[in-house]
């Protein structure tokens, strides 16, 4: 495997030589953005528990299909996983207090998530377009996103959904977005309650 390192930052992965499976060596501190950006070979990242950033688009529109973020990671920058269609699975380790904007947008796939229970925010469309993500684990405890008396991980994401939600509808009733588009989000949106 071939990487950039300078000074504990990983700067980028070597597209050229990308593999299934990749390791970030320990004593990585800092993954840069863009770093593993259009890698879509690669499907499992091993984190070390060194990092504590990752930086803008890290991992955008890779083939990754699961990640696990350690708990020495505390800032998790805009965009990270954005337009990861392939990923299903994501833990999010204790070390992070704020999911970025469009941490996840375009995650289609997106099933399992694990949120750390000292979750404070959720930023702008953290969520967008992630259709299949209806449950949410917190301290091993699986909840519906809609669901009563949910922790406020759990609240801080319903309430991104339907931040969401509005704007589509705002859209669409202020002729931005057209009646074949919003019938589309309604029936990819499905599993939500309105």
């Amino acid at each position: 495997m071939s990487f950039t390192i300078e000074d504990g930052v990983l700067k980028k992965y070597n597209y050229e030589e990308q593999e299934e499976t990749v390791v970030i060596p320990e004593g990585v501190k800092v993954i840069a953005m863009h770093a593993f950006v259009d890698c879509h070979k690669v499907k499992h990242v091993s984190i070390p528990n060194t990092v504590q950033e990752i930086g803008i688009a890290t991992f955008g529109n890779s083939g990754i299909e699961d990640i696990v973020v350690p708990d020495s990671v505390t800032k998790l920058d805009s965009s990270v996983f954005r337009d990861c269609s392939r990923l299903k699975s994501a833990v999010i380790g204790n070390g992070v207090t704020e999911l970025s904007d469009r941490l996840f947008s375009s995650c289609q796939e997106l099933v399992h998530l694990e949120l750390p229970s000292g979750l404070k925010r959720v930023g702008s469309r953290a969520f967008l377009e992630c259709y299949s993500l209806q449950k949410v684990w917190v301290d091993g405890t699986e909840y519906w996103i809609s669901g009563n008396d949910v922790p406020k991980p759990v609240q801080l994401v319903f309430d991104s959904l339907e931040e969401i939600r509005d704007k589509i509808r705002f859209d669409y009733e202020n002729g931005l977005m057209d009646e074949f588009e919003y019938v589309d989000y309604q029936i990819a949106g499905d599993g939500y309650s309105y």
